[in-house]
């Protein structure tokens, strides 16, 4: 991912050289010593962080996995700022929260249920997606009927290959990741309480609240494992659109309006694409036959690109047409 990050700031720092063109695509920058970052396409952004009217290369550095993950800002090449971060989060992007003159964005950070927001480099505000309480369903009366852990395990073995892991609540989740030296003593420990589902933030985008200006006030559309939701960022609540899908969320794009009109475009890691918007709580839903790895939201059309190479482009009732491309593996 390090030759992903350099490939990026050579596209960047765009200077001619004695061996390339004016007019050409590609222009490489010596980055000396390397920057090594390791990060994923979800966690780095260009963003005005400071409302200064210049961009920074906002970047989340996992590292080799033995430090905790950092959130670094670069100026060019230079790295202006570092924020040390307690877990490793899934996702990160930029909000406009006031209409305050100086234009000052927040860097949403999202690890597991929370979202943590940094105003000119320093924490601003967090956000938790609460836990659910389980009652009455099937998953319950499994931890209530069942007296011996592994007849449990099994019990929710079966429940999960029926509807889904994701499904079930965290404290199951838990118990089936367990070691079996561990179990009884989980068991007796969670049997006599309900079952807590857990929340997990897997995917977020802006989505502009009342004007298109590029400063203008953001909500933030936070999708968990079953649920799109949305956060107003001035009063930091959730608003009363939610909208359900099936499977975990891995792209997602938004357009338009909250007050005025939206479309929220959703890809799960299983090959669904839903669209909802203001006007619809249903979504308009594609099936693709391979992974979903892009999406691009438009007005009235959609673009996503899947694992096989194939570049699909849709409106909201037909596919327009189909591009084979070329993958390129780095």
């Amino acid at each position: 991912m390090s030759a992903v990050i350099d490939q990026v700031y050579r596209l960047m720092m765009r200077h001619p050289t004695d061996e390339c063109k004016w007019n050409s695509t590609w222009i490489d920058v010596d980055i000396n010593p390397p920057i090594n970052l390791q990060t994923y396409n979800c966690c780095m952004m260009l963003s005005d962080v400071h409302g200064d009217n210049d961009n920074k290369f906002v970047v989340v550095d996992f590292g080799s996995g033995t430090s905790s993950p950092q959130l670094k800002i670069f100026k060019g090449l230079k790295q202006t700022h570092v924020i040390y971060l307690n877990e490793k989060p899934s996702a990160i992007t930029t909000v406009y929260t006031d209409n305050s003159e100086q234009h000052i964005p927040c860097v949403a950070v999202v690890i597991k249920n929370e979202i943590y927001f940094y105003r000119n480099c320093k924490p601003y505000h967090k956000y938790s997606i609460q836990s659910t309480t389980i009652r009455d369903t099937e998953e319950s009366k499994l931890w209530q009927e069942s007296e011996d852990a592994f007849d449990l395990l099994k019990s929710l073995q079966v429940l999960s290959s029926t509807i889904g892991f994701v499904s079930l609540s965290t404290t199951s989740q838990q118990m089936l990741c367990l070691n079996e030296c561990h179990l009884n003593e989980y068991f007796e420990k969670c049997r006599k309480i309900n079952l807590v589902k857990q929340h997990t933030i897997t995917c977020v985008t802006e989505l502009k609240k009342n004007m298109s200006d590029v400063h203008g006030v953001s909500c933030l559309v936070i999708a968990t494992t079953d649920m799109i939701s949305i956060l107003d960022t001035e009063s930091f609540k959730i608003l009363p659109d939610k909208y359900e899908l099936q499977g975990e969320t891995a792209y997602m794009s938004a357009t338009g309006l909250y007050d005025v009109d939206y479309k929220i475009l959703v890809a799960t890691r299983t090959g669904r694409l839903y669209i909802f918007s203001k006007s619809s709580t249903s979504g308009f839903k594609v099936e693709t036959t391979h992974a979903i790895v892009a999406v691009i939201l438009r007005i009235d059309k959609f673009i996503c690109c899947t694992i096989d190479g194939l570049l699909q482009c849709y409106t909201l009732k037909v596919r327009l047409f189909l591009v084979q491309v070329f993958i390129v593996v780095i």
